[in-house]
């Protein structure tokens, strides 16, 4: 049951928020954004999609409330090294790669998760053949379901990745578009990158199609 004076939101509206949350919580605890100040880099980011973000003071409540749920944030949110296979063991076909993209990350100054690290080892096995181009794309695809598992997670909605394993595959959508049907999936947008932001642009994915060697 929502607590009373929390206003109902729109999917897409509180996967943004979840997200931003979320990208937030990646940094030490001491570099973590002041509350109001989350709360409006959020709507910022809400209106620059091209949607009519909530006030401050709801978002600052959100924010409170992912606070709460997210007291003890998931193991696999951590760092990987290759002593957390111990507990969270991958194939070991995969560790050759999951090193070179944690070394990419390193590079780049970035954190590389042990739920990054699980995604890594999946998404290598279907992007072939390995090269420095599609090294890049298993990462950047490996942070997208990183973070929509995670979405859903703090949401505690069911998890569900169809609609961006279609987009890895290239499968096209449907020619109509049921918006209520996607609902389950539109965590999806908080995942999307330049050029893919609004709920246009999303659907137009829905139905086109996309795959990792144009996206």
């Amino acid at each position: 049951m929502k607590k009373r004076g929390r206003p109902g939101l729109k999917p897409h509206i509180e996967s943004l928020i979840a997200s931003g949350f979320l990208e937030d919580r990646k940094k030490p605890r001491k570099e973590w954004t002041p509350r109001k100040a989350l709360a409006f880099d959020i709507q910022q980011e809400i209106e620059k999609k091209g949607w009519s973000a909530p006030e401050l003071s709801t978002l600052m409540g959100r924010i409170s409330d992912y606070s709460k749920k997210n007291k003890d944030p998931d193991p696999e949110d951590k760092p990987w090294n290759m002593a957390t296979l111990d507990l969270y063991p991958i194939p070991p076909e995969a560790i050759p790669e999951v090193l070179r993209i944690w070394a990419l990350r390193m590079e780049g100054g970035e954190s590389f998760t042990i739920r990054e690290a699980k995604w890594v080892a999946r998404l290598s096995a279907f992007i072939l053949p390995i090269s420095p181009y599609t090294r890049l794309q298993i990462a950047a695809y490996a942070r997208k379901y990183a973070l929509l598992e995670s979405i859903y997670q703090l949401l505690k909605w069911p998890f569900d990745t169809t609609i961006l394993d279609r987009i890895l595959m290239g499968v096209k959508g449907p020619e109509t578009v049921d918006l209520k049907g996607f609902e389950p999936y539109i965590p999806l947008i908080a995942t999307l990158g330049d050029g893919e932001e609004r709920l246009e642009d999303f659907i137009k994915i829905l139905r086109g199609g996309t795959s990792y060697e144009n996206s």
